[in-house]
């Protein structure tokens, strides 16, 4: 799927919802999930759950040394209306997203 096509996410009215889309770990670089793995907000051996925090962009992801495509990256499914995401070994490779080997 490519990201253009990805979903939107819909909020329940009167129920919050932990929408988190589950991308591959290679849209990042190795060192990269490193950091998002200890500003987490769920880490173990099958994924790593990141709350997409609501800050400028002068010190978004402040705890995490993020460059601007990863920044990037992780915007794109905040403007889908997402709050978390999901990085998992097993998840989708997204068209139109970076991706990296290692």
């Amino acid at each position: 799927m490519h990201i253009d096509n990805y979903p939107m996410f819909t909020p329940h009215p009167q129920v919050w919802v932990l929408a988190a889309p589950t991308i591959s770990t290679n849209h990042f670089p190795k060192e990269c999930l490193e950091d998002i793995e200890a500003a987490a907000v769920f880490a173990n051996e099958e994924g790593i759950v990141l709350h997409l925090r609501d800050v400028s962009e002068g010190d978004r992801y402040s705890t995490i040394p993020l460059n601007h495509e990863e920044i990037a990256t992780l915007d794109r499914f905040k403007v889908l209306g997402y709050t978390h995401v999901r990085f998992d070994r097993d998840g989708d490779i997204i068209e139109g997203l970076p991706t990296y080997t290692w």
